[in-house]
């Protein structure tokens, strides 16, 4: 998904046009462009920050988010969940910037890497909402180490469907 502010005036060629879209260095050329009009946006950063989140990755993961945060339409409501063998922090929708921001600068890294207990947590932040987008873009440098994919679908896929959640996946290092 691409967000465009809606006071910008393109059509979707010249978005097309505009756009290189590429998917493990191959440069993808059949895609479609489609405009989807909505009142909201729901966005929950899904944050790792285990042991191995250490030193310039934990450095970049704050400014990342800080710059998200900082950039924010009026339209877009963030959360924020940290995680690492379990939940360390989290920040509902309707939280304040300067709250979400004064709990990204106190992250620092330690643990395991609980992403599908992380994951099951911040689903359980949302509520159906039509008129809304709904996302959670889950960041990681690692795999999990408490896979539980025995529950995967009634855990996590049929919840995301029933809420209209969408999840995108970062991995935060070349070796993800």
């Amino acid at each position: 998904n691409i967000n465009i502010n809606g006071d910008l005036n393109y059509t979707l060629e010249q978005i097309k046009d505009a756009l290189e879209v590429s998917d493990c260095d191959v440069t993808v050329l059949d895609y479609t462009l489609e405009k989807v009009e909505y009142k909201a946006s729901n966005i929950l950063m899904c944050c790792d920050v285990s042991g191995s989140m250490t030193d310039q990755a934990i450095i970049d993961l704050k400014k990342a988010l800080t710059d998200f945060v900082n950039t924010t339409e009026e339209i877009e409501s963030v959360a924020l969940v940290t995680f690492s063998s379990g939940i360390e922090d989290v920040c509902v929708f309707g939280t304040p910037n300067e709250e979400l921001l004064d709990t990204i600068n106190g992250i620092y890294a330690g643990g395991g890497t609980d992403i599908y207990g992380a994951v099951v947590e911040s689903i359980g932040k949302f509520s159906r909402d039509i008129d809304a987008i709904n996302t959670i873009i889950l960041m990681s440098d690692g795999e999990d180490y408490m896979p539980d994919s025995s529950s995967f679908d009634n855990n996590i896929v049929q919840p995301c469907a029933d809420l209209g959640i969408t999840i995108y996946s970062v991995g935060l290092t070349s070796d993800v």
